[in-house]
């Protein structure tokens, strides 16, 4: 059935009427004899807990496939449960995505024990499910043996400043993960401080993404910190956080002394011209490596020019571009919110300083 492709992808076909998963299981059968086939996706099929069972019983046996993902399909707990027995013995998947599956503490656990002995996974997204403080603690747990997964996606998961300091304690050990991403989790003062404690001493992780949390000046001191002594980070992202004037001045400092952050993202905070100004300056500091500062300004009533910082208007140059990010379209408003952007209503715009 599958002789001679590499991909299995299923997003495109109807499943409608496949009510007991047939095609699906057709579709696994044959993956236990196929050689060829590499990456398997199925996105949005419903195939809930029985078919990715199905699945799970074709990677024990196949030796090709290095990634699969199956998004939106309702697999739960069960069916991740099953998923995480087949990654105790198969020996070639380096990629899993298992976003928007409803999944909770259990299929959290049973992904950690398997996490525990797997030695290819490298790659892992767990994004938007209900994992809550507890699943991400039993990952904190895997994370502290496993050797080889370099890139966790957590998501929308609820995790809180608990589930955030029980990894940042598994981070001051982990020798192999580079990228993780608890974005939109809840995440407050608390645990961004214990995970500014864990890059202090972590010296593999180069991304870390904060974005949409409710940490605000006093969190992200404690970020400010960790940059200071940090020496592997290459890039963060703070978006849509509460970070003030305050907090722009602490990174301003941190980003003086640290050499290898090459891009911070700052966009939709509470930074005003002043916050604004002051890590502007850094570019004296920074023009060698520094590369993105994204940055937030707020203003009311202006027309979009007279809302350009006094500072951008008599210190553009050569080496320093300023341009408006996606927010802003046709000079005065963004198409999807244009009530939002008309001239002279303005009340927030996004620059990107590049040096």
């Amino acid at each position: 059935m599958f002789n001679n492709m590499t991909m299995i992808d299923i997003i495109d076909w109807d499943l409608a009427n496949d009510n007991d998963n047939s095609i699906v299981k057709v579709a696994a059968n044959e993956l236990k004899t196929n050689t060829t086939v590499t990456e398997v996706r199925i996105w949005d099929k419903y195939i809930g807990p029985d078919g990715a069972s199905a699945l799970a019983d074709a990677l024990k046996i196949n030796k090709t496939v290095t990634e699969i993902e199956i998004w939106g399909n309702y697999i739960g707990d069960e069916g991740v449960s099953a998923l995480a027995d087949a990654l105790k013995v198969n020996t070639t998947l380096t990629h899993i995505s298992i976003r928007t599956n409803r999944i909770k503490y259990d299929g959290a656990k049973a992904l950690a024990d398997a996490l525990k002995v797997n030695t290819t996974l490298t790659h892992i997204s767990i994004i938007d499910n209900y994992i809550n403080k507890e699943g991400a603690k039993a990952l904190a747990d895997a994370l502290k043996v496993n050797t080889t997964l370099m890139e966790l996606y957590l998501m929308g998961n609820f995790i809180g400043d608990e589930g955030a300091s029980a990894l940042a304690d598994a981070l001051k050990v982990n020798k192999t993960l580079t990228n993780i991403d608890v974005s939109k989790n809840a995440i407050d003062n608390d645990g961004a401080k214990a995970l500014a404690d864990a890059l202090k001493v972590n010296a593999t992780l180069t991304n870390i993404d904060l974005e949409d949390n409710g940490i605000d000046d006093d969190g992200v001191a404690a970020i400010a910190d960790a940059l200071k002594v940090n020496c592997t980070l290459t890039k963060i992202n703070l978006e849509d956080n509460d970070i003030g004037d305050y907090g722009a001045a602490v990174i301003a400092d941190a980003l003086k002394v640290n050499r290898t952050l090459m891009q911070i993202n700052l966009k939709r905070n509470d930074i005003g011209e002043d916050g604004t100004a002051v890590i502007a300056n850094v570019e004296k500091y920074r023009k060698d490596k520094f590369k993105e500062i994204l940055l937030c300004l707020k203003h009311y009533n202006y027309s979009l020019y007279d809302a350009m910082s006094s500072y951008y208007k008599k210190n553009i140059c050569d080496e320093t571009l300023i341009e408006l990010d996606d927010y802003i379209k046709d000079d005065y408003y963004d198409s999807d919110y244009e009530d939002s952007y008309k001239y002279g209503g303005l009340k927030r715009r996004s620059v990107t300083i590049k040096i």
